[in-house]
């Protein structure tokens, strides 16, 4: 009886847990902040946080390619975050991310932004909007005001 009780109340011990070993693929990471406690999580590393916030470049704790995949998370004028995944060693040295794009009447336009990565380093190189008015005249002009970084993570590390 008293082992239902602690089924019901989750504190049953299955045999002798100090001994077990626990073992992950790539990608899962396994912890134990307790004794009698396990965390099975994704394998991620933030790289880069602003803590609320916003820049223009973000300097990385670690390198882009010990990672299978790095997610950049940006913010535009709008407050909406864009996630932009990457793989890091196909990556071109700069990433472009459109963003704000907006598709009504009387006019329509799009927001691009280039980030360029060097070593450990992305900043923001350029920003451009394109516009279309109603009338039909398209124009190209350079923004500074929107696009930003608010966080880089790190998925899945590598095995060395």
């Amino acid at each position: 009886m008293s082992e239902i009780n602690s089924i019901a109340n989750g504190t049953f011990v299955l045999g002798n847990t100090s001994a077990t070993t626990y073992q992950a693929g790539p990608g899962i990471s396994i912890t134990q902040p307790s004794e009698g406690t396990v965390r099975i999580s994704n394998d991620e590393t933030v790289l880069w946080d602003g803590h609320g916030t916003l820049a223009t470049s973000a300097t990385l704790s670690e390198a882009m390619t010990n990672f299978e995949t790095v997610k950049i998370y940006f913010i535009n004028a709008d407050s909406e975050v864009v996630i932009r995944e990457i793989d890091p060693s196909v990556q071109a040295p700069y990433i472009t991310q459109e963003i704000n794009t907006m598709s009504t009447e009387p006019k329509y336009y799009c927001k691009i932004a280039r980030f360029d990565i060097a070593g450990n380093t992305i900043t923001r190189s350029y920003q451009v909007s394109y516009t279309i008015a109603s009338n039909g005249i398209s124009s190209w002009s350079t923004n500074t005001d929107t696009v930003k970084i608010l966080k880089i993570v790190g998925i899945n590390r590598k095995e060395v």
